[in-house]
């Protein structure tokens, strides 16, 4: 799951599925990731769907 603490835009290509959860996409980034099978999630819905999992395991890059 890769996290995105703001805006995921359409820039760049994506050829592996992977689970993004941000805060909001840009329709031409949610249509590439699901494209390549991955999953689009809001930040609430992670928290919803991990809740506990990742606690003190985060890597921000910036």
């Amino acid at each position: 799951v890769i996290v995105v603490p703001g805006v995921v835009l359409g820039s760049g290509e994506i050829t592996k599925p992977v689970s993004v959860a941000a805060l909001r996409f840009s329709k031409s980034a949610e249509e590439k990731i699901k494209k390549a099978g991955g999953k689009c999630m809001s930040l609430e819905e992670f928290s919803e769907l991990y809740p506990g999992k990742f606690k003190n395991k985060a890597r921000i890059m910036g």
